[in-house]
């Protein structure tokens, strides 16, 4: 019995005789003896069924075989031992594999992603044996995630004559890693008044603390014009978003609202902004908060 690793096996017969001392002799095959063999089924070792061969049977692919043995005197040990025969089994398990597709994480970009990088984790291939593999699963968005990265595997057998089918040559365990979409910060330019870039308010992204672009307000002297901060979504975004301000920013408890505020006297405050996607897949942005001041001074 042994584990398959692709180099055929089979039985060994030794054929001896003692004499009347006690002593051990080994007779020489087609000498003093002829030796055929027969396969018989599995299930049935004692029924042999396949016809008589004078070459020793071997087995490469995992199996239980039942190879009979038949030992014929000759040459004069006829008249000295009577015709012998057994079987034995000839036993090759599958071997074992264990296969994994890793995982992987993108950030969000409207794209489909896929990881086609599988290994092995224990075991290894017979000779001469070759493995393919390929990932079935891909993601996009954030709400898929974790996706499982499944997977096909074959295998192909290094012996070209064999007819059966290579997998069961193994006992495959498969594990499957995990495809995982991050969701994409919404990134903040603005608009073209006013020009003074110390106006521009940088937005930070919470998870990462990087800064990522900025909000304008506003400085300027009065004019009876009403104004207010210019927040505008940054390309490729979300496609449907909804803009949020307040001039009361508590945290969570913030309550916020669609229309812009517009500020026509004099004033000196700060104006806070959020940016929430409402469209298709809302989940993979990450909303915008930030602010920006608003200055409007008294005419000369």
């Amino acid at each position: 019995e042994k584990v398959y690793d692709g180099v055929s096996t089979g039985i060994t017969v030794t054929v001896t005789s003692k004499t009347v001392s006690g002593d051990i002799h080994t007779l020489v095959e087609n000498t003093d003896y002829t030796l055929t063999y027969q396969i018989a089924p599995a299930n049935d070792p004692t029924h042999p069924t396949g016809e008589v061969l004078d070459e020793n049977p071997t087995f490469i692919h995992a199996g239980t075989n039942v190879v009979w043995y038949y030992v014929q005197p000759i040459g004069g040990q006829e008249t000295i031992f009577f015709p012998a025969s057994n079987y034995q089994y000839v036993v090759i398990t599958p071997r074992p594999l264990e296969l994994e597709s890793l995982s992987r994480t993108w950030p969000y970009d409207g794209a489909a992603h896929s990881n086609n990088v599988i290994r092995i984790n224990s075991g290894s291939l017979a000779n001469g044996d070759t493995l393919t593999t390929n990932t079935t699963a891909t993601i996009m968005h954030v709400a898929e995630s974790v996706k499982p990265n499944e997977f096909v595997w074959d295998i192909v057998s290094g012996d070209t004559s064999f007819t059966g089918n290579p997998k069961d040559d193994y006992t495959v365990t498969t594990i499957e890693g995990g495809l995982a979409i991050t969701p994409k910060p919404i990134t903040i330019g603005g608009g073209t008044y006013p020009d003074d870039p110390a106006l521009i308010q940088p937005y930070m992204d919470p998870e990462t603390g990087e800064i990522l672009a900025g909000v304008k307000g506003a400085d300027r002297t009065y004019d009876g014009i009403p104004t207010n901060i210019v927040v505008t979504v940054d390309d490729p975004g979300p496609g449907e978003y909804t803009v949020y301000y307040t001039t009361n920013y508590c945290g969570e408890a913030t309550v916020w609202q669609t229309e812009p505020y517009l500020f026509t006297n004099v004033i000196e405050t700060t104006v806070f902004y959020r940016v929430v996607p409402t469209g298709a897949n809302p989940e993979d942005y990450v909303p915008a908060t930030g602010y920006a001041p608003v200055v409007v001074r008294p005419a000369p």
